[in-house]
């Protein structure tokens, strides 16, 4: 009884705590290393990890009462230790702090302390800009995914070249997509507080329309990489993962995916990139 108990916390926890998000982070760190045949470390997806946990857990933790109205689900997990959350924003900020030092890697504590400050100051600063600015917080957080992949030649010592700014390109766009999709489940919240999201200003299928045009074209610049060789030709395996998004976007046109289901595909799709990728590399 015990063990099922700590089991089904265990799955809300990775579900609803922002874990499954954050290891996507993670994982596209790795992703990005595979595609430029840079060997990385332990430590750097860790703490991109980290730091991508605390940027989700301070901002369910800021805005609980209004996710409540969206998915209470999450709400009613958060709330079981909601009182402990800037204990645990603190105990992580220190990890991340001991794995620099671990990893003789303390020069690069200015950017790694410019992430974790974005992430929070996301929830009390720039998501209020999305009121001025149509869909400004999903280029922001667009952004927050996108900076450690610019960042790996200041962490591991390597060139920055043309190859990483094309990875930078797509996984801007395609990560723009995923948060910017997240997006439907919130509309009634978001139109409340008068945030100017691609849902609210535009219709359900005029936005998923453009979702889709954006994720052709998250598929067509890793072609034209491939094509131009300036990417291996096992990244053209990550292009089989546009089909599974137009799934996801035909679910939500139907209204029949619930939140946590949402987050579980779209958010999960990071995960399996570095998988795809080994896949792809072996096969070729």
């Amino acid at each position: 009884m015990i063990i099922k108990k700590i089991l089904e916390f265990s799955w809300k926890e990775f579900i609803y705590g922002g874990h499954l998000l954050a290891l996507g982070a993670g994982a596209i760190v790795i992703s990005a290393a595979l595609l430029l045949d840079e060997r990385v470390s332990w430590d750097y997806p860790v703490i991109i990890y980290l730091i991508a946990y605390t940027a989700y857990l301070y901002n369910r933790y800021k805005e609980v009462d209004k996710d409540f109205l969206t998915n209470p689900k999450r709400t009613q997990h958060l709330k079981k230790y909601i009182r402990y959350v800037p204990l645990i924003i603190w105990c992580v900020f220190f990890i991340i702090i001991g794995i620099l030092v671990y990893s003789k890697k303390l020069l690069t504590l200015p950017f790694i302390l410019f992430l974790f400050l974005g992430g929070l100051l996301y929830t009390v600063f720039f998501k209020k800009v999305t009121k001025k600015i149509t869909a400004f917080k999903n280029f922001f957080v667009a952004l927050e995914w996108t900076l450690p992949i610019a960042f790996l030649p200041i962490y591991y010592s390597f060139s920055f070249s043309l190859p990483l700014f094309l990875i930078i390109i797509f996984v801007y766009l395609k990560t723009f997509i995923v948060n910017s999709y997240f997006d439907t489940k919130d509309v009634e919240v978001d139109e409340k507080e008068k945030l100017l999201t691609l849902p609210i200003t535009l219709s359900l299928n005029r936005y998923l329309v453009y979702l889709k045009y954006l994720t052709l074209l998250f598929g067509l610049i890793i072609i034209l990489s491939v094509w131009f060789e300036q990417l291996p030709i096992f990244s053209l395996i990550l292009v089989f993962t546009i089909p599974f998004n137009f799934y996801i976007f035909k679910e939500t046109q139907k209204s029949i995916i619930s939140p946590s289901r949402l987050y579980f595909l779209a958010g999960g799709e990071f995960i399996i990139w570095p998988i795809l990728l080994l896949i792809g590399k072996i096969m070729t």
